[in-house]
């Protein structure tokens, strides 16, 4: 927007921006979404009491500010609150989900398990982390170790509740790629993991 207005091309607002900078073009409009991040701003107002306003601005990124792909998060510390526990889907991401099937988005779902999109960029529920035993900073996680056990076992319940909950056929004419651990290799966060 600034090198626009530096070439004396000026826009009302956003909205004028965007439909300046698109007509005419084959333009797709995209974004990662993550109320868990918007709302950690605000740390007094968990995410979990109230999904709609979520919802809302992901309606507004979507219907004002044209973006039709997304890519979503369903973090494991939000998905499964128990050691061998049902596999949920949060409401926010239900929302989302939801609105996207019913808005013929595009949507690309970063599983995690591990490693999931926003910063710290690791969540493992806590009870995974007490039964792992100590992990040190920059620990490598490979699929034999209990870790990377427990994530895949949890991986694949929740392809099997997404499936349950929104129908295979609804997931493929909306979810275009499943993405597992996010930046799988770069050492991010406290934690500084990475996969094997």
């Amino acid at each position: 927007y600034k090198e626009y207005k530096q070439q004396n091309i000026t826009y009302s607002s956003n909205e004028d921006f965007i439909q300046g900078e698109t007509e005419g073009r084959n333009v797709v409009l995209g974004g990662s979404w993550c109320p868990r991040y918007y709302f950690s701003q605000d740390s007094s107002q968990p995410i979990t009491q109230e999904p709609e306003i979520s919802l809302k601005g992901f309606q507004y990124a979507h219907e004002v500010l044209k973006f039709e792909e997304f890519r979503l998060g369903a973090y494991w510390d939000e998905c499964q609150l128990q050691y061998e526990g049902e596999i949920m889907i949060p409401a926010d991401l239900n929302l989302l989900i939801k609105y996207s099937i019913k808005s013929n988005l595009k949507v690309t779902l970063n599983l995690g398990p591990i490693k999931t999109f926003r910063y710290p960029e690791v969540y493992i529920p806590e009870f995974v982390l007490q039964k792992a035993g100590e992990i040190p900073v920059g620990y490598v996680v490979n699929k034999d170790s209990f870790l990377g056990q427990s994530a895949l076992k949890y991986l694949n319940q929740l392809v099997k509740k997404l499936i349950q909950d929104y129908g295979q056929d609804e997931l493929e004419n909306t979810i275009k790629a499943f993405q597992l651990d996010n930046e799988p290799k770069n050492p991010f966060g406290p934690t500084q993991m990475t996969m094997g």
